[in-house]
């Protein structure tokens, strides 16, 4: 599975991402700056966007800034 996400805004408290497999940027991920919890805007939050999200929130966590884009493979 390679799923691939790239910023497309970042103001307020929000950060979004479009992403998808094989860089089809079908989906949009949002990502609380405050609570840093996710959702998906067609509600299904399930192993992609999991993996996406945690590829986020961990290079977040390390360089103190949302990436301005991430690849998750497996």
């Amino acid at each position: 599975m390679m799923v691939s996400a790239r910023r497309v805004l970042e103001e307020g408290d929000e950060v979004r991402y479009r992403f998808g497999f094989d860089e089809a940027f079908d989906r949009v991920l949002v990502i609380s700056k405050k609570t840093l919890r996710a959702s998906v805007e067609d509600g299904n939050f399930e192993s992609p966007a999991s993996a996406i999200t945690s590829k986020i929130i961990r290079t977040f966590r390390s360089t103190g800034a949302f990436p301005p884009g991430v690849v998750f493979a497996s």
